[in-house]
């Protein structure tokens, strides 16, 4: 089976939503989004060199139930600590509903959810060379976040979100964890990084996670309907050609359907969650 050996990246995700002018109203701001792109019917919004979230009005569909396989959150990695010191002095000002700090080991994280319940987080990542490594597994827990110590940083005013922000990784709930662990090792090539109660984290490249997912909520559940508000799909940015060759091998020797648009491969993971994939 192919294996993927550079970092992937997690170039865009899609939400359904039924209130555009809202969400738009939100990420704008509560996160400082710039909107790239705007009509009656979609925004594209990001920073100013990364433009990584869609937004579709679709007013006919339903809303996600609690159980349901989908979206956990979508992480927006920002390129220092101070940055994220100052996001949090901003979404402290803003009154943002926060639900959760933490301090990962190979990163630092707030929590939060949009106006229509989608999961976010917002981090930092350690140097690497703090990582703790065991063989091809990296250490991640769950500890208290030095707020006193991070808002030192905060000495400069929140001027929207940083130019290099980008998805760093998105996290998934799903209904079962040994058949997501199975698709995303062998039919993705990805590498599995990290083991946890209930959760799983892969990766390519040695990052720590570009794909969580979780059964905390969803075990058992159901496939996504397709007309389910929130996440519609994302798109995994390949390293190269040859990856992109290589994934299309091991989804035909797995019996895997997938479609080509264009260059772009497109598949639903086992709990029918649309995948993008392109070079």
């Amino acid at each position: 089976m192919h294996k993927i050996k550079e970092e992937i990246k997690i170039e865009e995700i899609e939400l359904k939503v039924l209130n555009l002018e809202g969400m738009i109203e939100f990420y704008e701001q509560i996160l400082g989004f710039k909107v790239v792109k705007e009509s009656d019917e979609y925004a594209i919004l990001g920073s100013n060199k990364n433009p990584f979230l869609k937004l579709l009005r679709d007013e006919k569909s339903i809303k996600e139930e609690f159980n349901s396989v989908g979206l956990y959150h979508v992480a927006y990695l920002l390129p220092t600590r101070k940055d994220l010191a100052i996001m949090l002095k901003h979404l402290l000002e803003k009154e943002a509903t926060i639900e959760g700090f933490a301090d990962h080991l190979v990163s630092e994280a707030i929590y939060l959810h949009d106006i229509e319940g989608n999961g976010i987080e917002i981090y930092c990542d350690k140097p690497r060379n703090e990582w703790i490594r065991i063989g091809n597994k990296i250490a991640m827990s769950t500890e208290p976040l030095d707020i006193e110590g991070l808002l030192k940083l905060a000495n400069e005013e929140f001027k929207g979100m940083s130019d290099e922000t980008r998805i760093g990784h998105i996290h998934l709930k799903v209904s079962s964890l040994s058949r997501t662990e199975n698709f995303y090792i062998k039919a993705l090539g990805l590498d599995l990084t990290f083991r946890y109660y209930g959760a799983i984290f892969l990766s390519s490249g040695g990052y720590h996670h570009h794909v969580g997912a979780n059964v905390w909520q969803s075990l058992g559940a159901p496939p996504r309907k397709e007309n389910m508000r929130g996440l519609s799909y994302f798109t995994i940015k390949l390293p190269s050609e040859e990856d992109f060759e290589g994934i299309m091998k091991n989804l035909g020797e797995l019996g895997i359907a997938y479609a080509i648009e264009g260059e772009k491969i497109k598949i639903k993971d086992p709990d029918n969650i649309d995948i993008i994939l392109k070079t």
